[in-house]
């Protein structure tokens, strides 16, 4: 997946809500996908000219408790953010349990009921059917004899909007 892409995308989509003030809470940056988020996150922040507040970043979240109390946190802030990317599903599911109504959120990973919550999380989704399927054509391939170069395939992800990530900022210019 071209996970940084993906993640631009999903910030440009608040920014242009008008939010600017965009919490980042994610899993290990060690872990390549998650790191790919956040260089996506940065990117889309930088492109915007909204400077990065570390107060509103939060990594090495592995459990959605975690998530919550780190969502507590960031909102006991004096000046606390207005939207949020959560970098998986677990972390987005932990983020529900705490995050201030009115708040906006996309998170990565679509996942069980996240269109019937209120509001519908806004998502990136990505197929685990066709990441399964063409690995194991890739693999099948080797098995049979393919011996072309290493490639690189990089699949492509789905943004669907669904409410949570339309919540408006306060910077929204109708």
């Amino acid at each position: 997946m071209d996970n940084q892409a993906a993640a631009e995308r999903a910030v440009g989509h608040l920014i242009s809500y008008g939010h600017r003030r965009i919490a980042y809470l994610g899993d290990r940056q060690e872990i390549w996908t998650v790191g790919e988020r956040f260089t996506g996150y940065r990117s889309a922040l930088a492109a915007a000219g909204i400077p990065e507040d570390p107060d509103i970043i939060v990594h090495g979240i592995r459990h959605g408790p975690d998530a919550a109390t780190a969502v507590t946190g960031i909102f006991a802030r004096p000046d606390p953010p207005t939207a949020v990317l959560a970098s998986n599903d677990v972390v987005a599911v932990g983020i529900l349990a705490a995050i201030p109504r009115g708040t906006a959120l996309v998170g990565f990973d679509d996942f069980v009921l996240a269109s019937s919550l209120d509001p519908p999380v806004t998502v990136v989704s990505q197929d685990p059917v066709v990441i399964g399927a063409t690995a194991a054509q890739l693999l099948f391939a080797r098995i049979h004899g393919d011996r072309s170069p290493t490639r690189s395939v990089t699949l492509q992800t789905r943004f669907i909007e669904r409410g949570s990530g339309e919540i408006p900022g306060p910077f929204r210019v109708s």
